[in-house]
């Protein structure tokens, strides 16, 4: 039971860390990726002048920002460094709400070819390279041999993307060639805020309505291509969800065949203690009164079971934490928390409950006359219900067991 228990509970810390928890943003649940799709490319990055039709043309979000990845060499002051950073629109940290912890961020000029060499450092970076200094704003940086200001520092809570060291204004990017042709993505990704009083189902109406106008605009680049819309989280973690879910059904399935085998030793131990049980019934216990002294035993059992469970998964923590992807960071904040305590006591009692009730009512039917007159405690009526409800029981554990291989075995074809 301890085994099968922490199991449960360390994929479900997992399960809750990555697919259940929030996003650490005002009002999660109206940010939304939008990406480009056409029959070839299901998801694909957007194109920069479609990003700027959709921003004009669109009624749906309260504003859409564009950002995309880069490297960065860090020259000048200090031991030279190579910096994981973001072009960002000015609309970016509108959308997520955020404002910055130190410091401001950028204005709507920066978006343009020849505004003000700015840069807003991540919070992690400011905090590791210059000690979480207040004072940091107004200082220079020389970012692939190009100075910047310093202007303000990140909150902590922006994490789309994940592990940016600075922020830089979009307008330094804007002059590429390539940004002028439609047919290009330049690994540019879409974030928006759905207004409230708007449904998810209308901004996709919306959003179609803008795809068709472009196609028809520009049939040589646009021809066949759509809006996808889907929310932040899912676009964070969404391809994980799979993989987490499936390891939570088959931590599940062993949990059930733990309990089969389990629900099996006691039905031998209430069949070797059939008199105790028939002479408590001659003495005038009720059947339901039998039953719920059985069922307590058993969920003391599961509740020894469940604490071993939770030391193991409280164990096991740091080792998920280290097998786990890096490039998300909701993997790191793995741990046992309240909702995780909860689930764990949820699948202990009903591990217990699960286990304990088969035995405890298919002992509770024998007849007391034949149980009190057998002076073994194991004559033919005990041998009979013996075989008859460990056999089912044993058929139980091989249906699951033969299950949880066939799906494990269609899992690792894929």
């Amino acid at each position: 039971m301890g085994l099968g228990i922490g199991a449960n509970t360390a994929i479900f810390s997992v399960v809750h860390a990555v697919l259940l928890q929030s996003l650490p943003y005002p009002d999660p649940g109206r940010l939304f990726m939008l990406s480009e799709t056409n029959p070839a490319f299901p998801e694909m990055s957007v194109a920069y002048q479609n990003y700027l039709d959709w921003r004009a043309a669109q009624h749906s979000f309260e504003d859409l920002s564009a950002y995309r990845l880069d490297d960065f060499n860090l020259t000048g002051s200090g031991e030279p460094e190579r910096i994981r950073g973001a072009f960002v629109t000015a609309s970016y940290f509108r959308a997520l709400r955020l404002g910055p912890r130190v410091g401001q961020t950028f204005a709507e000029s920066d978006d343009r070819t020849g505004g003000a060499n700015v840069v807003v450092l991540g919070e992690g970076f400011w905090r590791r390279r210059f000690g979480a200094d207040p004072k940091v704003i107004g200082r220079k940086l020389v970012l692939n041999d190009i100075s910047y200001e310093v202007i303000g520092v990140g909150a902590a809570e922006l994490t789309n993307p994940e592990r940016v060291d600075v922020y830089v204004p979009f307008g330094f990017y804007a002059d590429r060639p390539y940004l002028n042709n439609r047919d290009d993505h330049p690994g540019l990704y879409c974030i928006g805020r759905l207004k409230q009083d708007i449904s998810v189902e209308q901004a996709a109406a919306d959003l179609a309505v803008i795809s068709k106008n472009l196609e028809s605009r520009y049939p040589e680049t646009n021809s066949s291509s759509a809006i996808k819309l889907k929310s932040l989280l899912d676009g964070t973690v969404g391809r994980y969800r799979m993989t987490l879910l499936v390891l939570l059904a088959v931590v599940g399935l062993v949990l059930l065949i733990a309990c089969a085998n389990i629900a099996n030793l006691l039905l031998g131990r209430a069949i070797a203690r059939q008199k105790e049980i028939a002479l408590r019934a001659a003495l005038g216990a009720s059947r339901g009164r039998i039953i719920a002294q059985l069922l307590t035993e058993s969920i003391l059992l599961a509740l020894l079971g469940g604490t071993l469970g939770l030391i193991f998964a409280a164990w096991s923590t740091d080792a998920i934490v280290a097998l786990a992807p890096h490039d998300v960071g909701r993997f790191r904040q793995i741990h046992v928390n309240g909702p995780v305590l909860l689930f764990t006591a949820i699948v202990t009692l009903g591990s217990g409950l699960l286990f304990g009730l088969w035995p405890a009512w298919r002992i509770s039917r024998a007849d007391i006359g034949v149980a009190l007159e057998d002076t073994g405690g194991r004559g033919s009526t005990a041998g009979a219900v013996r075989q008859r409800s460990q056999g089912l029981l044993v058929i139980c554990q091989v249906a699951l067991a033969s299950l949880l291989l066939a799906y494990l075995s269609k899992v690792s074809r894929r």
